[in-house]
């Protein structure tokens, strides 16, 4: 287990740091489509309403330009929601791969319910996926969001995925689009 953990904060920091350093490959460019990241931010709080308790959510929002990579937290959804529209509206059409996250404590803690209910909310179909005792991950094509990353069937809009703290007996629930981007 810490060793897939360690895998995946490795996995997402390289990512981030391609991402600064300005040299996505090509099958992992994030592929806007219509729609903009705060109707991504909008549709992950929908998904996020009923699962992940409102209390001590976390948002994690990013935007890799060709100044660099700059990044937004907090618990404030409508003031994610502003950070976009004001980092969007500085770019004045620039291309921009966008990355946005939700994390918290998953209510009810049924895990095994998750999965069903965000394949109907969120017309997915499932890409990949990994499971162990205490960690789940599973990366989705799901078109109504509008940033992707990957080329053809292992294209991806969505990742969601619930890790149990050992210490507290807490799930906490991630979704991002198109990928988490944040430790889980």
């Amino acid at each position: 287990m810490k060793r897939f953990v360690g895998w995946m904060a490795g996995a997402a920091l390289a990512l981030v740091c391609a991402a600064g350093l300005g040299g996505w490959m090509p099958a992992f460019a994030a592929n806007a489509s219509s729609g903009s990241p705060a109707d991504d931010a909008s549709r992950l709080a929908a998904l996020a309403s009923g699962l992940i308790a409102e209390d001590g959510r976390l948002w994690v929002v990013g935007v890799r330009t060709s100044d660099g990579l700059a990044r937004w937290s907090g618990e404030d959804e409508a003031e994610a929601l502003r950070w976009i529209e004001r980092r969007q509206a500085s770019l004045e059409g620039e291309n921009a791969d966008w990355f946005v996250n939700v994390q918290g404590t998953l209510v009810p803690a049924d895990v095994e319910a998750v999965w069903p209910r965000l394949t109907d909310a969120a017309d997915t179909t499932l890409v990949e996926g990994y499971e162990d005792g205490t960690t789940f991950s599973y990366s989705y094509r799901a078109p109504t969001f509008s940033a992707s990353v990957g080329e053809g069937d292992g294209s991806i809009h969505l990742m969601a995925a619930a890790h149990l703290d050992t210490e507290t007996g807490l799930w906490r629930l991630t979704l991002g689009t198109p990928v988490v981007m944040i430790e889980y």
